[in-house]
């Protein structure tokens, strides 16, 4: 039996999308229709003219891949990119929605969703303010000028939600599956890797000083 190997999907991140959702749970949309449950197999989405004991990925997905040409704003598509896709468009009239009302409404979650929402998506307000918002934070980085200072911010920055050096969080146990633990991890670089900081050649430098 020969299988074709299916698509690597790309991932793609949405910073928040699931605080969002959580938070938002509360907050009637009331432009959205109720949701009709997805049929469980559609049969059409299979293709019965090749035997599924020769290609079983042609036979369980041709249908459908027949039917649903990659869209021309992705590099790959699928079943479960679609339902990602939808469900970005429910999030996003439950956030409009709250920054819509958020002015006038007494319900103190909808107004922090809303003002959140609406004070990132004024791209105007953000240009004009350009860094400021963060002047003190890197007048802090600006003055650090030995190991202890460096501590101190460090410690100052995580307290602001940040996570410099390495950062905390909650998984599965790899060795006890029924136990999750606290672990903490590096917390990233600048730039992509080692080399580019331990590099001597002229755009290395360059690139450092930028």
């Amino acid at each position: 039996m020969s299988m074709q190997p299916m698509q690597r999907w790309k991932v793609f991140s949405f910073a928040g999308a699931t605080a969002v959702a959580m938070a938002a749970a509360a907050v009637p949309s009331h432009s959205q229709q109720p949701m009709k449950p997805a049929a469980p197999l559609r049969l059409a989405d299979l293709d019965t003219t090749v035997s599924a004991c020769v290609d079983f990925y042609q036979y369980a997905s041709g249908g459908w891949l027949k039917s649903n040409p990659i869209p021309n704003q992705f590099s790959t598509w699928g079943p479960f990119q679609e339902l990602r896709e939808k469900n970005f468009l429910v999030i996003k009239d439950i956030l409009e929605n709250a920054a819509k009302a958020a002015p006038t409404t007494s319900d103190p979650d909808t107004k922090k969703l809303g003002t959140f929402y609406a004070s990132c998506m004024d791209s105007a307000a953000a240009e004009t303010a350009g860094a400021k918002p963060i002047e003190d934070i890197l007048a802090g980085i600006a003055k650090i000028s030995n190991r202890a200072d460096l501590n101190r911010e460090i410690a100052h920055l995580h307290q602001l939600g940040m996570s410099p050096v390495f950062s905390f969080g909650t998984e599965q146990d790899p060795k006890n599956s029924t136990v999750v633990i606290v672990t903490a991890n590096q917390g990233g670089l600048g730039l992509p890797n080692r080399d580019y900081y331990t590099k001597t050649d002229a755009n290395s430098e360059k690139i450092r000083t930028a």
